[in-house]
């Protein structure tokens, strides 16, 4: 069985992977573009010549077309991988589709209100022990103060 450890609920993954995203986003777009104006100025520098179709030429454009076809293709073969690998305890679906600015941004609103209430816990149990401490008299008559 193939388990992978991500906590998705952590904004810090979930930003990295969004980050990956984006750059994978503009990876995808970019590199085709830049491979297929480079065949193109091969197949120019090609016909201005006057040498004709030379095999060396034709070889480097399709290794380049190839190239954008696959760079292209990526995000499609990513999804299909993680969709295939989505069964079981696998979790890297779950946090490659949910790493979306909404999502972050709802994450962090929830960590704030969670932390403001584990303040508030944190300050109730400090106030609990300390009434707990100030039933010792030798404890009351040290700390007059905490004692009131």
């Amino acid at each position: 069985m193939f388990y992978i450890l991500l906590d998705c609920n952590d904004v810090g993954i979930l930003q990295i992977i969004y980050f990956l995203k984006q750059a994978l986003n503009i990876i995808n777009i970019a590199v085709p573009i830049i491979l297929i104006i480079m065949c193109m100025i091969d197949a120019i520098k090609n016909v201005t010549s006057g040498n004709g179709w030379d095999s060396k030429i034709i070889k480097k454009m399709l290794v380049k077309f190839i190239a954008a076809v696959v760079v292209f293709l990526v995000p499609s073969i990513l999804n299909l991988l993680l969709n295939f690998f989505n069964k079981g305890n696998f979790e890297a679906h779950e946090c490659w589709v949910n790493a979306t600015k909404e999502v972050i941004n709802e994450k962090k609103e929830t960590d704030t209100e969670n932390s403001g209430i584990l303040e508030d816990i944190k300050n109730n149990i400090e106030q609990a022990l300390t009434k707990r401490k100030c039933l010792d008299n030798k404890y009351k008559k040290e700390h007059p103060n905490e004692c009131k």
